[in-house]
């Protein structure tokens, strides 16, 4: 049961804003039993928008709301995630329409690149995923040494 979307996988934007959902992630959605997703604009930087199955919407929402804030910043997060997310369905093909206004608010024209990260994948454009794989690629390999992972088995 695959349970995680990962890599990172670039594809073609149709015309119309179509786009096709990497194999992996079709199983995950398969196997997570979400007919489509949700997509959460800009939630935490400018540069590209987050995207969870149902299930992992419902649990971001469910930890906004259990969150132990005033109601008046609950309040914000809940119309920062539920507020602005839109819904995208999936065809019998595993594509899914990006509106026009959803691309050009970050950069993507003719070609979207779309980043597993665990429970959730964002949709980027080129231009800013090359940007972003060169400054992480040195911070994020400090990060992961700290962590000792090649002593799991």
């Amino acid at each position: 049961m695959a349970r995680r979307f990962a890599g990172t996988h670039e594809h073609k934007v149709e015309q119309r804003g179509r786009v096709a959902m990497p194999a992996l992630f079709r199983k995950v959605l398969r196997d997570l039993e979400s007919p489509g997703v949700y997509l959460v604009p800009q939630m935490t930087h400018d540069r590209a928008h987050v995207v969870f199955s149902e299930p992992g919407f419902d649990a971001v929402c469910a930890r906004i709301e259990e969150a132990e804030v005033d109601e008046a910043e609950r309040a914000l997060m809940l119309e920062r995630v539920m507020g602005r997310a839109a819904y995208l369905e999936l065809d019998e093909a595993g594509r899914f329409v990006l509106p026009q206004a959803l691309r050009d608010s970050i950069g993507i024209a003719k070609e979207i690149v779309i980043i597993g990260l665990g429970d959730r994948f964002e949709l980027r454009s080129p231009a800013w995923q090359a940007e972003r794989a060169a400054d992480s690629e040195s911070r994020g390999r400090s990060a992961l040494a700290g962590l000792n992972l090649g002593r799991l088995h």
